[in-house]
């Protein structure tokens, strides 16, 4: 740890801080128009001029270590699994094309630009920067609904070209410190830390959830202790990968992609809406930290730099960011046409896509928190230009990020781009779906009810859920505007009951007539019930607003 003088601030306090100020951030971006990471940045560099803050930022191997797995683990837990094989081409041709060529184009830029940066270096330079960050992204266009494809296509692009470029990165750096390099050796041990990395990562999260499970059904795990197992996945498939060499980031993906497809069925409902939450708030504490303690690191990157003359820093800045994104503009529009050609041999029926939709796809780039943990991971010994080269990347994520938020909105209005229904349309089929299934069951335990008042109550639920399925099947634009005043006074009365039980629980406690132990029980009951309304009453509103808008 570093070494702090008397007027240093304490690391827990410092932290407490941080934690501060991503939260005070995080509120002023949902009350404003301003993506959370152009907030995030500012609030660090300022944190930057309190006494002692700079001497707290953790050292790149710590910082490395501790955001990138569990960041890479949840972009490949959350990501929609279908969308992301049916977008394969697509994303491969993002994720591995796009970035070797900015790999390479990036590398002979600088090395151009300033000759005494080797071209390894350079290429690890390339390489930091061809990373794009999914956060960033729906940060910026979270106020503006994208078509659904569109969105799993960055969001896909962005999970494997973060494990692509820090490969890329790993093998640069070392032709950077060992001054050879070999094509043919370096692909064939690309293909054994990339698959051997994979496995590592797949086997230390299997035996993690063997364990949780085991441990869950033998009545020795609660929602607490399974949580934190599935805290410690990314940790563990990582490290396993990197303590025999291979590759660790591929390893987190790898171990997020498997945890997500046992999720559903080895994973209890209590546990799941634990664990939700729990991952909700690390992520977002850890995304916003990668960019205060970016801020918090920029006046240290600017003294590593102060020797050299500001027009060729600025000159160099510019010029690496601009190739960086025109690149990816002139690699889109092609590879788009060749991609489609892939994809449609195995599905005839793939419309091509809109011009539009490309363009914004080229220019959704920003560059973020991994972009951040790779230049800061650079060995602070005897790697050429480091601090020049950590410079350039800060400057590239700045530019990026400052770039998309200004433009990026404008150009998806200008353009007439929206949300499509896609996902409305399968909400709706799967609540039909599950409303029919529900019915047979209770149909035929209704046929071997005798009791009166058993018949009487499965016949409201069977009533119940072909309410449902009323809501839900497809209708007319007439029929949807009739429907929705009716869905919404449900709802509001539903709201109205549960509010008036708070009222009464608050009594209750007031009057100390029942337990804290019956109060938290009865509390997250009620919280159950009104968090199932929001997400209910969300699908009607969007199908009316349709409607209304048709």
């Amino acid at each position: 740890p570093p070494v702090r003088s008397p007027a240093s601030m304490s690391l827990p306090l410092a932290i407490l801080v941080l934690l501060f100020a991503v939260l005070a951030c995080g509120a002023v971006s949902r009350r404003s128009a301003m993506p959370l990471p152009l907030l995030l940045i500012p609030a660090g560099t300022l944190l930057a001029l309190v006494p002692g803050m700079h001497a707290v930022a953790p050292d790149p191997e710590t910082f490395f270590l501790v955001f990138v797995p569990p960041l890479l683990f949840a972009d490949a837990w959350l990501i929609p699994k279908r969308e992301f094989l049916n977008l394969r081409y697509p994303i491969l041709g993002l994720a591995l094309g796009l970035v070797l060529c900015t790999v390479l184009a990036t590398g002979y830029l600088v090395h151009w630009l300033i000759p005494s940066v080797p071209l390894a270096a350079g290429f690890a330079l390339g390489a930091v920067i061809s990373p794009t960050d999914a956060v960033a992204v729906s940060s910026i266009t979270e106020r503006l609904r994208l078509p659904a494809r569109l969105t799993h296509l960055l969001n896909g692009e962005s999970l494997i070209n973060d494990a692509s470029g820090l490969v890329a990165f790993r093998f640069s750096v070392a032709a950077a410190l060992t001054g050879s390099f070999s094509a043919g050796a370096a692909a064939a041990n690309f293909m054994l830390v990339a698959v051997g990395g994979v496995l590592a990562g797949l086997a230390a999260t299997w035996v993690l959830g063997r364990l949780r499970r085991g441990l869950s059904h033998r009545g020795w795990a609660d929602e607490s202790i399974s949580t934190g197992l599935t805290l410690l996945a990314p940790y563990a498939s990582y490290l396993a990968a990197e303590s025999l060499h291979l590759s660790g980031v591929l390893g987190a993906v790898a171990g997020g992609w498997y945890a997500a497809m046992q999720e559903a069925r080895d994973t209890k409902p209590s546990e799941r809406l634990v664990m939700l939450n729990v991952w909700q708030l690390l992520l977002f504490f850890f995304n916003g930290l990668v960019f205060v303690l970016l801020g918090l690191r920029l006046p240290e990157v600017l003294e590593g730099v102060a020797g050299q003359p500001w027009p060729m820093l600025a000159g160099g800045a510019l010029a690496i960011t601009a190739v960086a994104m025109l690149i990816r503009l002139v690699w889109v529009f092609p590879a788009s046409r060749a991609m489609l050609w892939l994809t449609r041999r195995h599905a005839p029926q793939t419309p091509v896509p809109p011009w539009r939709q490309v363009l914004v796809a080229g220019w959704a780039a920003p560059r973020g928190a991994i972009t951040l943990a790779a230049a800061l991971s650079l060995p602070a010994g005897g790697f050429p230009e480091r601090e020049l080269l950590v410079f350039y990347a800060s400057a590239v994520i700045v530019l990026t990020l400052v770039v998309n938020a200004l433009t990026l909105p404008a150009l998806i209005r200008r353009l007439g781009l929206r949300a499509d229904d896609v996902q409305l349309r399968e909400m709706r089929s799967a609540h039909v779906a599950l409303a029919q299934a529900a019915i047979r069951r209770l149909r035929a335990a209704l046929d071997l009810q005798h009791a009166e008042h058993e018949m009487r109550y499965t016949q409201r639920l069977i009533e119940d859920y072909e309410r449902r399925i009323g809501r839900h099947c497809g209708r007319s634009a007439e029929e949807a505007m009739r429907i929705a005043p009716e869905f919404e006074t449900e709802i509001s009365l539903r709201r109205l009951g549960i509010a008036a039980e708070r009222r009464e629980l608050r009594r209750l406690r007031r009057e100390a007539l029942i337990s804290d132990e019956v109060i938290r029980d009865l509390l997250h009951d009620l919280d159950l019930r009104e968090v199932g309304l929001d997400s209910v009453a969300r699908q009607p509103s969007a199908a009316s607003a349709r409607a209304a808008e048709a």
